[in-house]
């Protein structure tokens, strides 16, 4: 015992010379790019800080449909809260990343909880539910998973993720602030030398502003994951179990560009309604927008909005944003109540 003792000791005080080595040669350097790469982490702890205790607080989760990104085009979260002031201020967040999904929203969501938002919305994309990659941060938000949901987070499909729960487990010594700075120290290093051994950068862009060969595009042509279906479901059961209300919207894409591919078939709208039924079946409230905005509401064929597409989209959610908050908050009560209508016209027929 005393030898084996002897050799872990040993083997400790060289990991410590080692990373001490590094950190002197490269400085903080490699720490700063690990936390790039693995930037959820800083994006999750900036979307809990409150500032009006005392508003009520909607937090939107999402992919990029929700980012400002190069066009400068406000999100329409941003836009829902200027109309929603003609009643009352609401103080809303976001936490969005290209290409959140279910898995990445359900690691994060314990988290936000703990700010005890009165609406958290979150966006459903069938590009996004179709990806089987995800995002690669997503694990390392699992640290936030709440210890008492760990019963049920174990039967969740990970494996479609190739995901294990140890690996779940050890996500969560992420909590403590050393052992976060040694993980993003040893991803910094990893990807620097990457770097260096593949100096050429995989490019993927949209050959026009509605080109068929876009990569984005192509996405719409998968079918929409039941593993990934499932964890949202997962998502917002936590939330309503909590006691926290939960709006999912299933985002506009462009169907007509869609329709002109021969890519919106019945099997797309059975989808979306798949969708509805899980979450409202896990206790939330689910919105149809899919088919909501015709071609000028879209300036890329990956689903991204115009100022005129976020601004059509919020106008669309106030109705239902300002039942769901009358419930709790006085000054939206002379708005009409109902879970999944929303007044609109679809874009032509659906197949």
């Amino acid at each position: 015992m005393r030898t084996l003792f002897k050799i872990f000791a040993a083997a400790l005080a060289v990991l410590v010379m080692a990373l001490a080595g590094v950190v002197y040669l490269y400085g903080d350097d490699p720490v700063a790019e690990g936390r790039k790469l693995y930037s959820s982490r800083r994006l999750l702890q900036r979307a809990i800080r409150r500032h009006k205790k005392e508003a009520p607080l909607m937090i939107w989760m999402g992919d990029s449909t929700l980012m400002r990104g190069r066009s400068k085009v406000p999100p329409y979260p941003r836009t829902l809260t200027e109309l929603l002031k003609k009643y009352r201020f609401v103080e809303t967040r976001l936490f969005a990343q290209p290409a959140a999904d279910p898995y990445l929203e359900y690691c994060a969501i314990g988290k936000l909880l703990e700010t005890n938002p009165d609406l958290i919305g979150i966006v459903a994309n069938p590009r996004i539910m179709a990806i089987t990659a995800g995002t690669r941060g997503f694990l390392s938000l699992a640290s936030y998973i709440p210890l008492s949901e760990f019963g049920r987070a174990i039967w969740l499909p990970w494996h479609h993720r190739q995901v294990t729960i140890p690996r779940i487990l050890l996500a969560k010594s992420l909590i403590f602030p050393e052992i976060e700075r040694a993980f993003h120290l040893y991803e910094g290093l990893r990807q620097m030398f990457r770097d260096e051994l593949y100096s050429t950068p995989l490019k993927l862009g949209f050959s026009d502003r509605f080109g068929r060969r876009s990569y984005m595009f192509a996405k719409y042509a998968q079918p929409v994951q039941r593993p990934v279906i499932d964890m949202l479901a997962a998502t917002v059961d936590m939330a309503v179990r909590r006691g926290t209300r939960v709006l999912v919207v299933m985002t506009p894409i462009p169907i007509e560009v869609l329709r002109e591919n021969d890519m919106y078939t019945p099997r797309t709208v059975e989808q979306v309604e798949e969708v509805g039924h899980a979450v409202e079946g896990a206790g939330g409230i689910f919105v149809d927008l899919h088919d909501a905005l015709g071609r000028d509401g879209f300036r890329d064929t990956a689903g991204h909005f115009t100022e005129a597409g976020a601004r059509r989209v919020a106008e669309l959610l106030e109705p239902t944003v300002r039942a769901q908050l009358a419930e709790s908050w006085p000054g939206f009560e002379d708005s009409p109540r109902g879970r999944r209508k929303v007044l609109r016209e679809p874009v032509g027929e659906r197949p």
